[in-house]
């Protein structure tokens, strides 16, 4: 994994675990390796593989916590 699960590192996890930064969540959204995360604002987080610019961060560096 690259970050797919926003905490930090790309250790894997067997427990639910707590993303730090994430609040007002009411959407998450799963790719392959990567995740997006819309608020109740309509604001949209998002981390992981970004090879190819899957993020929309205009870059294509890897996010291991939630981005934007």
């Amino acid at each position: 994994m690259l970050g797919q699960l926003g905490i930090g590192n790309t250790w894997a996890r067997v427990t639910p675990t707590v993303v730090a930064g994430l609040s007002n969540v009411v959407e998450l959204v799963a790719g392959y390796r990567h995740t997006f995360a819309r608020r109740n604002d309509g604001t949209w987080l998002a981390w992981g593989y970004n090879a190819y610019g899957e993020l929309g961060a205009g870059d294509r560096s890897h996010r291991i916590t939630p981005t934007f």
